[in-house]
């Protein structure tokens, strides 16, 4: 199994590329070249795995890059401080990948509170014409069968309005 497989969305992604980061930071330190250069091939290949191609992966996909040149820098200062910028930088969208995933659930949760009270409003009004239809029918032609349905729609609504409320309030 290919250590790119079951990475889904921008959060996975990121996280891979923080495992990546902290690898690249050890071998880093490393005087052994096929040390470096395997981290480096990583690297590289997280760039040519992520997905989808959104701005925000593209940023993920340009850490990556500088991480991975980063690395074949001729002193371990050098490198360490390629890295460390990298790391930096990846800490920060990291952060903003957070931020906005939470703003996205916020808005979410809007957008079914605004379908719940909309429900809530088109119930309200169902309930009253038919409760105007019930008094229309004392006053008119005898139809217990309809009446019979007129009530039974009146407590089904309102028994959804209540489950509705109680959504809302919890």
């Amino acid at each position: 199994m290919s250590e790119w497989e079951n990475i889904e969305g921008l959060e996975g992604w990121s996280r891979k590329l923080g495992e990546l980061l902290e690898d690249a930071a050890k071998a880093s330190q490393s005087e052994n070249f096929d040390s470096r250069l395997k981290e480096n091939q990583r690297l590289i290949q997280f760039t040519i795995e992520s997905w989808p191609n959104t701005p925000e992966m593209k940023r993920l996909d340009e850490i990556a890059y500088e991480a991975a040149v980063g690395l074949m820098k001729q002193t371990i200062e050098e490198r360490i401080a390629a890295i460390t910028s990298r790391t930096g930088i990846y800490q920060q969208l990291a952060k903003d990948i957070r931020v906005q995933t939470e703003a996205n659930h916020a808005s979410a949760d809007s957008i079914r509170l605004k379908a719940i009270v909309k429900l809530l409003d088109s119930a309200t009004e169902t309930v009253e014409a038919a409760k105007a239809a019930q008094e229309a029918l004392q006053s008119g032609p005898d139809d217990p069968e309809l009446a019979k349905k007129i009530k039974l729609t009146v407590t089904a609504i309102e028994n959804l309005k209540k489950s509705i409320g109680n959504l809302t309030a919890g």
